[in-house]
């Protein structure tokens, strides 16, 4: 069960350096005609440069894959913060927390996002344990490829969604709401 959660969460956060991969480069063309005539300035000649620029994408320890472990991290830590927020609120309404109970559920959420975020560092980040999933990644076809980048962008959308439905709730179970 541990591997496949372990599984599962590389998965999700190849999609997202695959995704942050793809916005840097498309990013780096469209800025390339503005940059390019100001290379003189620089010390470095125009190999060197597409060198370096090709390092922000090694998954190892490049630019690309730190911005990626970011926004896994909010990923992350928006999922399991409003999934804890929203089963607060829950909890708080049925047992009939007295006035002040939305506190509760904002302890909730911070609790649930710093879980996250520890899950998110255990099983992916450290000791680079994402990097031999990579490999495995990298070896699947076009759609199957499609197949879990649609899966990790319904899973945040998921997140999201959960996280604006507590917030609603939170207001429309406000004994004092009108």
């Amino acid at each position: 069960m541990m591997k496949q959660i372990e599984w599962y969460m590389n998965m999700i956060f190849y999609n997202v350096f695959r995704f942050d991969s793809m916005l840097h480069r498309v990013g780096n063309k469209l800025l390339d005609p503005i940059v390019r005539p100001f290379r003189f300035l620089s010390k470095l000649s125009d190999e060197e440069i597409d060198k370096a620029e090709e390092s922000m994408f090694d998954p190892r320890d490049g630019f690309v894959s730190i911005h990626a472990s970011w926004t896994f991290g909010t990923i992350m830590t928006l999922w399991y913060g409003s999934l804890c927020f929203f089963l607060v609120i829950l909890i708080c309404y049925f047992i009939q927390i007295p006035p002040g109970w939305y506190l509760y559920s904002f302890s909730g959420f911070v609790i649930g996002g710093v879980m996250g975020l520890l899950i998110d560092y255990i099983l992916v980040l450290r000791k680079d344990n994402y990097l031999k999933y990579f490999k495995e990644f990298e070896k699947w076809s076009s759609t199957e490829k499609k197949k879990w980048a649609a899966m990790t962008t319904v899973i945040a959308l998921l997140g999201l969604g959960i996280a604006i439905f507590s917030f609603w709730l939170l207001i429309y179970l406000d004994p004092y709401h009108a």
